[in-house]
């Protein structure tokens, strides 16, 4: 049974090994815990403290050092703040995400010129990375370099943070108003928001009102149906009509004006079936049978996806897309685009109260992941920030439109949730 014994053996030090090889990583994850740990405790210092030491153990780790400068700012530390913003800054090692983080601290310094071209070189740098490595095609023995498109939800976190970053530097307003709202619309976000935001006044009593703007999102997107399908007629028309019989496979431009049809019809399907329940809360039988005919007609070969309409998922969606109205508002803001500007952020401020009210027995962030009562603490005031930038900017608009008195009313609820006005709030 000697061969047992040393089996054994074995087994131990392959596990001993394997203990030391992790233990240095189990030891700077300890730390990176207490070092959140304090953060949640109130103990900013300490918790600086702790990332120094571990950023000190490894220079060469960014992230490290982008959470020292994030603590440091915290801190109003402005002189190694700098320092190492300006280290940072000259670093040509960021990845784009960390590059994205480094932005978010320069604009907390009012940095916001530099802030713009950081983001800028940060999503160049995305963009390539989505160009993979060269690879030789079996079928033809050329070298081939295969990439993917942006996702919907890269598109617009990228797309939000450039918008915002030109609205706070003054550049490039007019290009990247157009670029946020061509995304939102690609996206489908503008839709989906008429969605969640009827299903919020539905939840406080107020259907009726969520009604008329289920109403306007659902006009809106059939105009856009008939022009998207009028468009994939005329392009297959073209590519059918050709001199020599066409390829098997459809040209490109096709396929992604099919793909459009298919997404809005998916998407107006999720707004009948929500206008039918509107409407059944109303009692407007003659809405509800039209509402209900058109779902039969739209789920004609779609795919069956339901949306979590839950209070909670409701809450989240609302605060998520408020922030990209909340973008758009402010850029519209500036290139005097009034209309434009008050519908954006009178949505994004109604949405954001609108998830409070859905939300306030268990709080914004109460989910069963999220239990920790500190942690919902940070969201709520991160909850309180976002709404009092929302009603900064719509305190701007009023003043742009009727004057320093109209922009009262905002400037009063900014102070409410304990923030002041003015060009640090954003």
């Amino acid at each position: 049974m000697s061969w047992l014994r040393y089996a054994w053996l074995a087994i131990l030090l392959i596990a001993v090994a394997l203990l030391l090889q992790r233990w240095p990583h189990e030891i700077k994850q300890w730390q990176l815990a207490l070092a959140a740990e304090s953060q949640l405790n109130g103990n900013g210092i300490q918790s600086l403290e702790r990332l120094q030491r571990l950023s000190e153990a490894d220079p060469e780790n960014l992230d490290l050092q982008l959470a020292c400068l994030e603590r440091q700012i915290d801190l109003q530390l402005d002189k190694p703040a700098w320092e190492l913003l300006s280290k940072l800054e000259a670093n040509e090692a960021l990845l784009p995400l960390q590059r994205q983080r480094l932005a978010s601290q320069l604009h907390r310094m009012q940095q916001h010129e530099s802030a713009y071209k950081q983001l800028q070189k940060a999503f160049r740098d995305f963009e390539k990375g989505l160009q993979a490595d060269v690879k030789e095609n079996e079928t033809t023995k050329k070298a081939e370099k295969e990439s993917r498109e942006l996702t919907a939800y890269e598109k617009v976190f990228w797309t939000n943070a450039l918008a915002y970053a030109a609205y706070l530097s003054d550049r490039d307003l007019e290009s990247q108003f157009v670029e946020i709202n061509l995304v939102l619309r690609q996206t489908g976000l503008d839709d989906q928001f008429a969605i969640y935001r009827s299903q919020a006044l539905r939840y406080v009593g107020r259907s009726e009102e969520g009604l008329q703007h289920l109403r306007v999102a659902i006009r809106n997107l059939e105009r856009r149906l008939d022009d998207e399908n009028q468009l994939l007629s005329e392009r297959l028309g073209i590519w059918m009509s050709q001199s020599e019989w066409p390829g098997a496979e459809e040209p490109r431009d096709v396929r992604q004006i099919r793909s459009n049809v298919l997404e809005i019809r998916s998407t107006l399907r999720h707004l009948y079936h929500q206008g039918w329940e509107l409407c059944q809360d109303v009692g407007d039988d003659p809405g509800r049978k039209e509402y209900k005919n058109n779902l039969v007609v739209m789920t004609a070969g779609l795919e069956h996806v339901a949306l979590d309409l839950s209070p909670q998922a409701v809450a989240q969606q609302l605060m998520y897309i408020a922030g990209f109205l909340d973008t758009r508002g402010a850029l519209a803001t500036k290139i005097k685009n009034w209309r434009r500007a008050k519908s954006d952020l009178d949505a994004a401020i109604q949405a954001a109260y609108l998830a409070r009210a859905i939300s306030l027995d268990t709080g914004l962030a109460n989910t069963p992941t999220v239990v920790d009562h500190r942690v919902i603490r940070e969201l709520e005031l991160s909850s309180d920030h976002s709404l009092a930038v929302f009603h900064y900017h719509r305190a701007l608009l009023m003043e742009a439109m009727q004057g320093r008195k109209a922009a009262y009313p905002d400037l009063s609820a900014v102070r409410t949730l304990g923030h002041d006005a003015g060009p640090e709030l954003h």
